[in-house]
């Protein structure tokens, strides 16, 4: 009653001590103990669902394995009866009256009385065969719908669940095909669902007493029990815990329930179990549970009044050596009391005291070394930022050494090896602007080569990092001369490391460092730093010096280009001068300029001026090529008709077509005259090329055409432009072109087949040059071509109509 008014005048922070601790002790243990038996009680409910569920599952699982495999066996028994010939030959015949041989053929399937039903066959049409008979009406129409099913192309043999005098029967329809292997209708037989007492007492012991199985349709809503009697659907199903649902039965509550299904056919198994059985062991033990805390509440509230008043005493100093914690005060200690439990509370909280200390200690050196290792990564950071842009550029190196100095060196220098062994210094930085100068020019007093015993070209040569924490400086002033020695006094480089640039296993360079006025000495740690450094910088300078070889050789590759085109221009015209001046001179022969001409003469005459016209040809040709691979070639850019070029290119051709027998088409045909974009005296040419091309390769009595037409972008293969297309196709009936070769033959100087190519002449740039002018003026030439099938070249221009649009 006096705790009661305590509590009621000041709240729980006006009783002392030795009230409030137990009081909260009772509290916080009423409160873990809650806690643990709720939670218990859910994990526990959670581990029985989970292990009902995989049980429910297992046992589905093990049910739809067990009711497919005599289906299975079914199915494959009614497929060998139906690939019999008494049932084929039934088939063939449907109107026939069934013979004995059918009804042999059909005993293996009437082995099983009690579950057969009606059997027959049946057409495509679902008519049946034979005298076969079935009430009521609906039993042939559930055949006919199994049928329909099957000529949609549904691949399962078995049926959907339907009611036949008063019990429930599936069917089972199988293809049979004639010899050819085409259908000539079904087999169909009625299966009754029945499972004898023996079976179901077997499957109530597998599963238990309070589980439940049922066969249901995937395709109507229809459950059976194993039994064969139909059972309602449960209510308001839905998911739970991934593979199985909970659901609810008018009788039983809750549920869980897992389904499988039964290969090979439209049923599945469903095994239940009420929500209430699965809870029953989990609510037992949370009730046990509950008791025993509730003991343990009462016995831990006795003992807290019987220990509190041990724990007040120290409590004062405790506090007040937390308080000194607190203020970073860690000198002070708590007197231990005894070698009980207070005892050794002082004594834990002394321990306590020191290892705040030390960890207190430890964390700052290692934030220490975090803020060092921080400063590093920007460092590097900053550096690979710096020789990033150092690609055609070796003055931005000089932002490297800005990093480096004074944060790594008091100077600094980036030394590269010469193509002779001279190790040329690329910059050298100093940290004080005003002995920049200095510094410069007593690097220049150390000339270096790779070959010499200077600490940059051992470096270079072992491509191992050196480091020389203090420097001789009175040995090295011993070997200079009185210049050097005044800048060495003036510099006082007093600790050096030197790291090598290695890259692709070689090493191309060096960075070193020297540490002068500032009184910092290097160590192993800046070391790392700089090999770090090193490594970054030596890929930057590296690719900088593949760039520029490679600039290098293009600009020398383009100069032979040029120089090549130029030459051939320069041949060409030399080598076609004296041609004319000897086509002209026969030409005055055969005039009789110089006397009168024997027919003999006559001949070689002709020879001589045919041998020089195709010399010119070839001239052009390279004229031609040369003129277009040094970007000279010019082409118009107007609108003409692709018939007119055609009909123009078609009246060159056709003289050379006569004398070798080939029939050339008298002028295109196509979709009307489609006009292009171009310059027609190129497409004229273009089309002249693949025209004597065609006649070429086409022997006496073959067929060369010219077809033009208008065609969508969609259906240019190259895919160039977004607009229509003018096309030109020349077809013929000659030797055809190797697939492998189709891209070939678009290459200078190429001929596929040489052999044949002699006989027919020509250099291989027709094609080149044809190609190269079509996508000058925005088109190409596409090839389709087979080996004794002739060939189709078409050229694609494009069309100005879709250009405006």
């Amino acid at each position: 009653m006096s705790m009661s008014k305590e509590i009621n005048a000041g709240g729980l922070s006006a009783l002392p001590l030795q009230r409030k601790i137990p009081l909260i002790v009772l509290a916080l243990v009423a409160f873990m103990l809650g806690t643990g038996i709720v939670v218990s009680y859910y994990e526990v409910k959670h581990a029985a669902e989970l292990a009902a569920a995989d049980r429910l599952q297992s046992l589905s699982q093990v049910m739809a394995s067990s009711a497919s495999l005599p289906l299975t066996q079914r199915v494959v028994t009614m497929r060998h009866v139906a690939s019999d010939t008494a049932i084929v030959e039934a088939l063939r015949h449907p109107d026939r009256p069934s013979t004995p041989a059918v009804r042999s053929a059909m005993s293996p399937l009437l082995n099983q009385p009690a579950d057969s039903g009606a059997i027959g066959l049946w057409t495509r049409t679902g008519k049946p065969t034979g005298s076969l008979a079935l009430d009521p009406p609906e039993r042939p129409q559930r055949v006919r719908q199994e049928i329909e099913r099957l000529e949609r192309g549904d691949s399962l043999a078995v049926g959907s669940f339907h009611a036949v005098n008063g019990r429930t029967a599936y069917w089972i329809v199988v293809p049979v095909f004639d010899r050819d292997s085409s259908k000539l209708g079904y087999l169909a037989q009625e299966r009754i669902v029945v499972n004898n007492a023996a079976t179901v007492r077997s499957v109530n012991a597998l599963m238990g007493n309070d589980i439940d199985g049922f066969l249901r349709n995937t395709r109507d809503n229809l459950w059976l029990q194993f039994d064969g009697s139909v059972a309602p659907a449960p209510i308001n199903p839905r998911p739970f815990l991934g593979a199985i649902e909970i659901s609810e039965r008018a009788n039983k509550g809750p549920i869980l329930s897992a389904t499988s299904q039964v290969a090979g056919t439209p049923f599945q198994v469903t095994v239940e179990r009420s929500l209430s059985s699965v809870l029953a062991r989990p609510l037992a033990a949370i009730r046990r549970l509950s008791i025993l805390a509730i003991v343990l509440v009462m016995f831990g509230a006795i003992a807290a009044w019987f220990i509190v008043h041990r724990l007040v005493a120290p409590l004062g100093e405790v506090t007040r050596a937390a308080e000194a914690i607190a203020a970073a005060d860690y000198s002070h200690r708590v007197t231990p009391h005894g070698r009980d439990e207070i005892g050794r509370l002082g004594a834990a909280f002394n321990n306590m005291i020191e290892r705040v200390e030390t960890a207190s200690e430890e964390s700052a050196r290692a934030v220490a070394s975090l803020t060092k290792s921080v400063d590093r990564q920007a460092f590097l950071a900053d550096a690979s930022r710096a020789v990033a842009g150092a690609l055609s550029d070796e003055h931005l190196l000089a932002d490297l050494l800005r990093l480096c100095v004074p944060r790594l060196a008091d100077y600094a220098t980036i030394h590269l090896v010469e193509e002779g062994g001279d190790i040329r210094r690329i910059e050298t930085l100093h940290y004080d602007p005003a002995q920049q100068d200095a510094v410069r020019e007593l690097v220049r007093h150390y000339p270096l080569r790779v070959d010499d015993n200077s600490e940059v070209a051992q470096v270079i040569r072992s491509q191992q990092p050196m480091l020389i924490p203090v420097i001789d400086l009175g040995r090295v002033r011993a070997r200079a001369d009185e210049e050097t020695k005044l800048l060495l006094d003036r510099i006082a480089p007093a600790s050096f490391m030197c790291v090598p640039l290695i890259a692709r296993g070689r090493a191309f360079g060096a960075m070193s460092f020297t540490m002068s006025d500032s009184s910092r000495r290097y160590s192993q740690e800046e070391l790392d730093i700089a090999m770090d450094l090193a490594r970054r910088t030596a890929v930057a300078i590296d690719n900088m010096l593949i760039y520029r070889r490679s600039l290098a050789l293009r600009l020398e590759a383009e100069a032979a280009s040029t120089a090549k085109s130029d030459f051939l221009a320069k041949m060409s015209h030399e080598i076609r001068t004296p041609i004319n001046a000897m086509m002209g001179y026969a030409e005055l022969l055969q005039m009789g300029v110089s006397g009168p001409i024997l027919p003999a003469q006559q001949a070689q005459l002709d020879r001589i001026r045919a041998s020089g016209h195709h010399l010119t040809e070839l001239v052009g040709e390279i004229l031609d090529l040369a003129k277009i691979e040094a970007g000279r070639m010019s082409v118009e850019s107007r609108v003409a008709s692709v018939g007119e070029v055609a009909d123009a290119a078609l009246a060159l051709i056709r003289p050379q077509a006569v004398t070798k027998g080939v029939e050339v088409a008298s002028a295109t045909n196509g979709n009307g005259n489609p006009t292009f974009i171009g310059d027609p005296q190129r497409v004229q040419q273009i089309l002249t090329n693949l025209l004597a091309n065609a006649v070429k390769f086409t022997p006496g009595g073959g067929h060369v055409s010219v077809h033009c037409d208008l065609l969508p972008r969609q259906e240019n293969p190259n895919g160039r432009g977004e607009h229509d297309w003018a096309c030109v196709t020349v077809r013929d009936t000659g030797v055809g072109i190797a697939s492998n070769d189709l891209d070939r033959i678009f290459q200078p100087f190429v001929q596929v087949d040489d052999g044949y190519t002699r006989n027919h002449g020509g250099t291989g740039l027709g094609l080149t040059i044809s190609r190269s002018l079509a996508q000058m003026m925005g088109g190409d030439i596409t090839v389709e071509s087979a080996v004794g099938a002739g060939s189709r070249f078409t050229l694609w221009l494009p069309s100005p109509d879709s250009c405006n649009a």
